[in-house]
Parts: structure tokens; C-alpha cells; sequence
């Protein structure tokens, strides 16, 4: 597999990329990552669905994603605008910008920025 890599110049170059190899036989079973227990590289963590990660990395205790702050924060209801990602009624960590950010996170009390969450990376070889 290759991918586009940065350059030193600021451009970008093609080169081979580290892709796992997942071995199955025959008898083996091809199984799909648990969600609800961790969050897929690929996606940047946006298929997380668990219900037990809700404090930072620093220890924080996350904010309700209902909370009237943040969706002055966000000028949008992150409700409504996803309402496929389980985030309803709980303060549970969730990437709802995988194009901003790199892992689950959420907002803590008085801050307005995101902060990540430790959401465990799921077994590459199950996200695919």
C-alpha cells in the first residue's frame, strides 16, 4: 500500500505504507472491532461508542454534551447535529470532529476547547 507523505519542502511525496497484514485461515472467523470498548485508528476514534470513558487523559471530569455552554461554545445542538453518535443524557468521550481531531475527547467545565480522552485504539486488523 503507499499513501501521499509530507516532504521537506512542504509538498508532498508518495511512499509505502506500514499496513497490517491480518492473517486468517480458513476455520477463523473474521470478527468486527468492539466499539463500545474502544475506538478505530482509521476513523480517528469517531465509531467509539462505549459508556464508561468520561474523564480526560489528565483525569477531568467531562462536561454533558447537552449543556446549554456548549452549544453556545459549538452555535450549534451537538444533538441534533449527530444524532447517531450517542451522546444523549451522558458526558461519555466521543470524536464528533475526526477531521480536527486525532482521538475521542470531550469539553470539560470552564474551557472551551477539546481534550482527549484515553479511549483504548481497537486491534487495527477488526476496523477494517
Amino acid at each position: 500500500a503507499w499513501c501521499f507523505t509530507a516532504d521537506d519542502e512542504g509538498g508532498y511525496i508518495w511512499d509505502y505504507c506500514d499496513v497490517p497484514n491480518c492473517r486468517r485461515s480458513a476455520s477463523m472467523r473474521c470478527t468486527a472491532a468492539d466499539t463500545k470498548t474502544c475506538g478505530c485508528e482509521i476513523v480517528k476514534q469517531s465509531d467509539y461508542r462505549g459508556t464508561t470513558i468520561n474523564t480526560t487523559k489528565s483525569g477531568v471530569q467531562c462536561e454533558r454534551w447537552d449543556a446549554d455552554w456548549i452549544k453556545e461554545t459549538l452555535e450549534f445542538d451537538p444533538l441534533q447535529m449527530f444524532p447517531n453518535a450517542s451522546i444523549e443524557d451522558n458526558n461519555y468521550c466521543r470524536n464528533l470532529f475526526p477531521g480536527l481531531n486525532d482521538l475521542a475527547w470531550c469539553f470539560i467545565a470552564d474551557d472551551d476547547d477539546f481534550h482527549d480522552c484515553n479511549v483504548p485504539m481497537c486491534d487495527p486488523c477488526k476496523c477494517m
